[in-house]
């Protein structure tokens, strides 16, 4: 805890969603916690979160060194994908609760670790599923729960974008990044939709990544440009999950696609995608 009594809070890797997402909102919520240190391995990130814009009082190069701070309570792991695991398992083992950002890992193994580190430190891990927490989400979860939708056996989660590779980090990387729309926005979406569902236990899964339009020269994107010879992630994905209760779930995902969306408002709702050019 801060001299304060606030809850002291670390982040691990000060990029895009750290400045973007976990500053600003531990920043809304002042009266309760206080960042109190960041660490990364680049010194002007290092530099700009001790800057006037961030204020903070400390920064490292070696995360470790947060988990050496008896006031921090909490942690947020805010590294590439690839390196979720051992922060984590460093902060657990070092008492410090997480929000690790999604995705959880990049195998079912890493995330197993995880699991175990946390039960065995009894500390909190939550991971940045956030989706789950809008306002029509809790609302949707709600009618669900009440049976207002009756058996809900059949889900389509769909995280679809159009023009909408990211231009920027390392998303493009597979050995960075660990994949492409599958694990950024896909897993936003599947953790929604198994929510809602109640979480039944899948007993089957198949499925299909494809890479169309990344490797492409001259591909438009709406969030910058990229290099289409570095690009070695897929852009797309698509999966059929049977679950235990019987229920199944239709799962697709990507950052580009050659159609637009136009939903017709009346007494069908109707939505239907007609297709355009993809460039």
């Amino acid at each position: 805890m801060t001299k304060d009594g606030k809850i002291g809070i670390g982040i691990i890797g000060f990029g895009g969603i750290a400045k973007g997402a976990h500053a600003p909102g531990y920043r809304k919520i002042a009266d309760q916690c206080e960042i109190l240190a960041v660490a990364d391995i680049l010194p002007e990130r290092c530099a700009e979160a001790k800057s006037e814009k961030w204020n903070v009082p400390l920064a490292f190069d070696d995360y470790k060194k947060i988990l050496e701070m008896p006031e921090i309570d909490a942690v947020s792991v805010c590294t590439p994908n690839t390196v979720h695991m051992q922060p984590t398992l460093d902060a657990l083992a070092a008492g410090k609760h997480v929000l690790c950002e999604k995705p959880m890992a990049i195998s079912a193994d890493e995330a197993r670790r995880m699991l175990a580190a946390q039960k065995d430190s009894g500390k909190n891990l939550q991971i940045g599923y956030n989706m789950r927490f809008s306002s029509g989400a809790q609302a949707l979860k709600r009618a669900m729960d009440n049976g207002m939708l009756g058996d809900v056996y059949h889900a389509q989660a769909r995280a679809m974008r159009r023009r909408g590779v990211p231009g920027w980090g390392v998303f493009i990387d597979k050995e960075k990044n660990g994949g492409g729309p599958l694990i950024d926005i896909g897993v936003h979406i599947t953790d929604m939709t198994l929510w809602l569902m109640g979480h039944p236990k899948p007993v089957a899964a198949s499925g299909q990544t494809y890479t169309k339009f990344g490797t492409k020269e001259g591909v438009l994107g709406q969030m910058g440009a990229w290099d289409p010879k570095k690009y070695t992630v897929e852009d797309f994905a698509t999966a059929l999950i049977r679950f235990d209760n019987g229920a199944t779930c239709r799962s697709s995902r990507t950052w580009t696609r050659s159609a637009s969306t136009r939903t017709c408002t009346g007494p069908a709702r109707a939505r239907f995608w007609m297709p355009t050019p993809a460039t």
